[in-house]
């Protein structure tokens, strides 16, 4: 199991942290790096500006200020990119510098290192280092967070929890979405209202989302799907003064017809067609006078009668003036 002995501060370091203290930058942490070098006996590793052998970089998952001025620094390391395993011997820090770039800003051995197998191994690696980093203000220390490195389940609940709290995480997502300046419940309701009116528009082909257009759309739908329900069931009706109601399959398609007709005067019969032809021909046939007590019964199977056509024949010659007749038949 490693034993990282503790961070020392390289002399470039030493120099950037001045500068930090003094308030002239931030320090600006990049990443961690990972090698199998070991330094000398008479080496000073203070006066190191990189690893004794680079082998990986390791993305900064994490930066969690502390109290004390203390700051930490996460870093997760997979094998997924080692094509020769080795063993995990010095770690280094590596910061921004304003003046000299990327510099080596602390460096640490490990007197037991782990052994880092290549990705074709059938052992996969997934291991955390955390590491201090001291400073009068941990405020003052800004980590390069690399988006595409691997989050522990602690670092991801901190995030959630940062992001779940911070009251203007969407802001800008939701300006861009509803075209608002200002981002607040009022402003976020009229867009959603004036959207809802506009989906309601299209959806019924209504010139404005008013409560009587949209009850008047409402009523003609209902409307046509009632119709088209009768129809299908072979309901169906024309109420006028010649009209006819299908009663549909509910009663054995019954049909109910009834309407006027004239005969002139001077005849005795008038052949009359019928609203809609029945299928068969009519099972009963009745003609009313209207102007007397009279009337005409047309047998079922009268001659003169067809399934389209039915004939009304008087007891005399009409005179005077033109009979008026009203018929009511029933068939199917």
């Amino acid at each position: 199991m490693s034993e990282w002995n503790g961070m020392i501060l390289t002399q470039k370091g030493l120099n950037l942290q001045a500068k930090v203290e003094a308030g002239e930058c931030e320090l600006e942490l990049l990443r961690v790096e990972l090698g199998s070098g070991t330094p000398g006996e008479d080496e000073n590793v203070q006066e190191f500006t990189a690893l004794k052998k680079h082998e990986i970089d390791v993305g900064i998952s994490d930066k969690t200020p502390k109290d004390g001025g203390i700051c930490t620094i996460t870093g997760i390391i997979t094998n997924q990119n080692v094509n020769i395993g080795f063993y995990a011997k010095e770690m280094g820090v590596i910061a921004n510098d304003p003046d000299d770039g990327e510099i080596l800003y602390m460096y640490a051995t490990d007197n037991n290192p782990d052994f880092v197998p290549a990705k074709t191994s059938k052992y996969v690696v997934n291991a955390s280092y955390s590491i201090n980093v001291a400073i009068s203000n941990a405020e003052m220390i800004n980590a390069t967070i690399d988006s595409a490195g691997l989050v522990t389940v602690s670092i991801l609940n901190h995030y959630i929890e940062n992001h779940n709290e911070d009251n203007t995480t969407h802001a800008n997502l939701f300006k861009t979405l509803f075209n608002i300046t200002e981002v607040n419940a009022t402003k976020i309701k009229d867009k959603i209202k004036s959207y809802g009116k506009e989906v309601v528009q299209e959806l019924f082909g209504i010139a404005s989302a008013t409560t009587d257009n949209i009850k008047s759309k409402v009523k003609e739908w209902a409307q046509e799907q009632i119709e088209t329900w009768l129809e299908s069931q072979g309901i169906r009706y024309n109420i006028a003064q010649n009209g006819y109601i299908c009663l549909g399959h509910f009663f054995g398609d019954a049909i109910i017809q009834w309407g006027d007709c004239i005969i002139k005067i001077g005849s005795i019969e008038q052949d009359v067609d019928f609203p809609i032809s029945f299928k068969s021909y009519g099972f009963c046939s009745v003609g009313i006078l209207q102007e007397s007590s009279d009337t005409v019964i047309i047998k079922y199977m009268d001659k003169h009668t067809t399934a389209s056509t039915i004939r009304f024949r008087l007891s005399q010659v009409s005179s005077g003036v033109d009979t008026w007749i009203k018929f009511l038949s029933i068939g199917k």
